[in-house]
């Protein structure tokens, strides 16, 4: 009798045991299923960002580019109106060393 109620006892404590195991294998399979899912979106997010910071270097190349052709072009701009502007210059003072000869 007392053999059977141990071995009764030990039966049941290995069931529990059992029990408790699947209970946790099931616990941490989910857990997996979760840490494998945040690293797919981890690589995911991963990849969206490198593509904006890709993206974001072309457009800041591309602006830069385009600014420095606008600068260039106004440099351009400035060099072509100071040049006539000289030229304008040495014609009014011509005349003006004209209209002093005659006038003297």
């Amino acid at each position: 009798m007392y053999q059977n109620s141990l071995d009764q006892t030990k039966k049941e404590h290995l069931d529990k045991i059992q029990q408790e195991q699947e209970a946790h294998r099931k616990e941490i399979e989910v857990k997996n299923t979760a840490i494998d899912q945040m690293k797919r979106e981890i690589s995911q997010i991963s990849k969206e960002n490198e593509e904006i910071l890709k993206q974001i270097h072309e457009d800041t190349d591309f602006e830069i580019k385009d600014i420095r052709s606008k600068n260039d072009s106004n440099k351009q701009q400035v060099n072509d109106m100071s040049l006539k502007s000289k030229a304008e210059l040495q014609l009014t003072q011509n005349k003006l060393s004209d209209i002093d000869n005659e006038i003297d």
